[in-house]
């Protein structure tokens, strides 16, 4: 029964147009979780946490053909926080940005 009504919802997510997909995983019998945001497209836009619906701990983004163009740490308040790196459509390190409490307080160039 509890799978049948797992299937419902994720249908009835699926229908109003959600972009973000929850994975569940059981490791050792316990409960960990990774979200998945999507552009409208179909294509991966970041992977990370979510909790009480806001981004929390790390996370990595990538543009439309699946390169990774951002990678950085949401503080418990969904704020930026610590080192923010930015790459090229190639992967290339392009800087760095130091964050504290959301706000750039350094940048460190290539």
């Amino acid at each position: 029964m509890k799978k049948f009504i797992i299937i419902i919802l994720i249908i009835i997510l699926l229908a109003t147009g959600m972009v973000v997909i929850h994975k569940l995983y059981f490791p050792f019998g316990f409960f960990g979780d990774v979200d998945e945001v999507y552009y409208k497209t179909g294509e991966l836009k970041g992977k990370g946490n979510i909790i009480d619906g806001f981004p929390y701990g790390e996370w990595v983004f990538f543009d439309r053909n699946g390169n990774k163009i951002v990678q950085g740490s949401y503080s418990t308040n969904s704020k930026k926080e610590k080192k923010w790196k930015y790459f090229d459509s190639k992967g290339n390190l392009l800087y760095e940005v130091v964050f504290e409490n959301g706000i750039p307080i350094d940048t460190l160039k290539k």
